[in-house]
């Protein structure tokens, strides 16, 4: 095989690699959004589903829900933790095949290379003045102001949210299932744990974090 070809096949490999990962990201997110917007639904208004709910063939009472919210939740973060691990691996590995191939006028934005984004990532181009520019997405640098790096607290926010919907959970299981409520705690335990990166990073980023710091490798 010429060495162009494999370049052009470490390049495509790469490409599907990235749009794989996002395409995961996406639906992992929106599964937990809806799963959130559910468990809260029950926790504010259960006389909505007093008598369950069924999905299929599973019919789940209300305490159920409450029993597998903390392993729902976990899974979910767990996922879209490791998908935003891999995105940042997979983008920088498109960004050095690319380069290799094109050249180094090979500098796109991961915006523009995503063609799989979810509802945070356009959450991230909202704007509030009526008469500014439509800003072009770029990726971070510190010298952005913070109105823009503000951004970057999204994902730290959904996190949070989850994370206060593990807490409901295991604390409505610590009064009606001592079983339940231990693995509940384990499953809450691990999420917290792997939380802990990627909110770390986000925030340091909104901090104004430069494009060389650890935290956007």
């Amino acid at each position: 095989m010429e060495q162009e070809e494999k370049l052009k096949l470490r390049f495509d490999l790469a490409k599907e690699n990235l749009q794989s990962i996002s395409k995961a990201q996406g639906l992992y997110a929106t599964a937990l959004l809806f799963y959130i917007g559910f468990a809260w639904l029950i926790a504010f208004d259960p006389a909505q589903i007093s008598d369950g709910f069924h999905i299929g063939w599973i019919d789940l009472k209300i305490a159920s829900v409450w029993k597998i919210t903390p392993l729902v939740t976990m899974t979910l973060i767990l996922a879209i933790s490791g998908t935003l691990n891999g995105a940042r691996a997979a983008y920088s590995e498109l960004k050095a095949s690319g380069q290799k191939l094109f050249g180094e006028q090979f500098d796109f934005a991961l915006f523009q290379i995503d063609t799989h984004k979810n509802f945070l990532d356009y959450i991230e181009l909202l704007q509030i003045a009526p008469n500014s520019v439509t800003r072009v997405p770029v990726d971070s640098h510190g010298s952005q102001s913070w109105l823009i790096r503000l951004r970057h607290l999204i994902y730290p926010l959904f996190y949070t949210v989850a994370w206060i919907t593990s807490i409901r959970a295991v604390w409505h299981l610590f009064s009606d299932s001592h079983g339940f409520f231990l693995f509940g705690f384990v499953c809450l335990g691990v999420q917290t744990l792997y939380s802990i990166r990627p909110m770390y990073r986000f925030v340091n980023r909104a901090l104004g974090a430069e494009q060389n710091d650890p935290v956007y490798q």
